[in-house]
């Protein structure tokens, strides 16, 4: 059975990619990080502004359409991509080769240690950035583990949305891509009337597609070792389920893992979730 359908046909409930499970199996089993750097003591908080932000914020205009692309719609990506200690992601990215006409996205984590302007240079655009022109990424923590994500953000440029928010949606098809920003003390939380919870009401309300897809890197459910569930996306998970969003996709356990529907609990309904 065909594990990619067309995007655009009303059956095609669940797009999770062959490419983003082969990409997330490969990493796992190819290299896990010993250790991940832990964030410095003197890093500034939340509240703390970078000017060169400040200034691309306030200039900020997203990204108009997607370039076109030719044949059916085809989504593929994964999370937790690259490292200059590993070839994983230079592995992966071959697999994304082979479907030249591919939308790309990513879920965060995108390249390690921490998401420096070098580390984005030397370790993620010498594989996935030869897919940068069509590439909507999502931000993870290991990016703000540089101030404001900067390294991130200056390196996709309007693809990563207004710096400030980290989140924007997109139509692929006939389905509506929803990236949103799961580092919610730096985007003034993930509750359902913090701005991003509000914008993301706001925004599936005003696209009332067949067929909706949220990506963001913390997951919800996760039976993985390492994170397990992570609760504060819970709200924004909460507002994709009265919306009837049918596919959430998220990164940061370094495994892969599908579920059945869920209710907002957590157990599995045959129905809805």
């Amino acid at each position: 059975m065909r594990l990619l359908e067309r995007l655009n046909t009303p059956t095609a409930v669940l797009v999770v990619l062959f490419a983003a499970v082969a990409a997330n199996a490969y990493l796992y089993f190819a290299y896990y990080l010993p250790a991940t750097s832990s964030a410095s003591a003197s890093r500034p908080g939340p509240e703390a502004t970078y000017p060169d932000l400040e200034k691309k914020s306030k200039s900020f205009s997203p990204r108009p359409t997607l370039p076109v692309r030719t044949g059916d719609p085809l989504l593929v990506g994964a999370g937790d991509i690259a490292s200059c200690a590993s070839s994983g992601d230079e592995a992966t990215a071959k697999l994304i080769d082979r479907m030249p006409n591919a939308t790309v996205f990513t879920l965060g984590d995108n390249v390690y240690e921490d998401g420096t302007a070098f580390e984005f240079a030397d370790c993620y655009d010498p594989s996935w950035g030869r897919f940068k022109a069509h590439t909507n990424p999502a931000v993870g923590n290991h990016e703000y583990q540089t101030p404001g994500a900067s390294g991130y953000y200056n390196y996709f440029g309007s693809a990563g949305g207004d710096p400030k928010k980290g989140y924007y949606s997109y139509d692929l098809g006939a389905w509506h891509l929803i990236s949103l920003n799961s580092m919610c003390g730096e985007v003034g939380g993930c509750g359902a009337t913090s701005p991003m919870g509000s914008w993301l009401k706001k925004d599936l309300r005003s696209h009332p597609a067949r067929c909706t897809l949220a990506y963001f890197h913390h997951p919800l459910f996760s039976s993985g070792s390492e994170h397990g569930n992570d609760p504060r996306m819970r709200p924004i998970w909460d507002v994709l389920y009265a919306a009837d969003a049918e596919v959430v996709l998220n990164g940061h356990d370094h495994d892969y893992e599908r579920f059945a529907p869920r209710r907002r609990s957590g157990s599995r309904t045959p129905r809805r979730g």
